[in-house]
């Protein structure tokens, strides 16, 4: 489980806050169907989140929760200033797509997907 350090921002499909001073955190709920409308709920409140710069970040997809087409070209066309990203994905298929897509698709900060939040909040403190 991850701490909440600030009151979290709460949707149908997503959960978004701070889990510590430097950590954003956001969770789209298990069977969700995340469209463009929930990515720029997260972007927006990781933008009042980034005043003194930007944050390591934490990204967990619930079980089966599914991305739009128009969200992933969304994501594709807004980036975000992060220290690092911690992507959570339970299942493998989707776990090997993400690895693929960061191996591939250029960032600006460190990405890397991992099985559960323990081993994400390991790595994003490593930075």
């Amino acid at each position: 489980m991850v701490e909440i350090f600030t009151t979290p921002i709460e949707t149908e499909s997503v959960i978004c806050h701070l889990a510590a001073k430097d950590i954003f955190y956001a969770r789209y709920k298990p069977d969700s169907l995340i469209g463009t409308k929930e990515i720029e709920i997260v972007f927006n409140e990781y933008k009042k989140q980034i005043s003194n710069g930007p944050l390591k970040v934490i990204v967990e997809f619930g079980r089966a929760a599914n991305i739009t087409q128009e969200a992933r070209e969304y994501l594709e066309k807004h980036k975000e200033m992060a220290i690092c990203e911690a992507v959570i994905i339970d299942g493998l298929a989707q776990r090997l797509v993400i690895s693929f897509y960061f191996k591939f698709k250029s960032h600006n900060h460190p990405s890397k997907v991992f099985r559960n939040v323990k081993n994400a909040i390991k790595w994003v403190n490593s930075f």
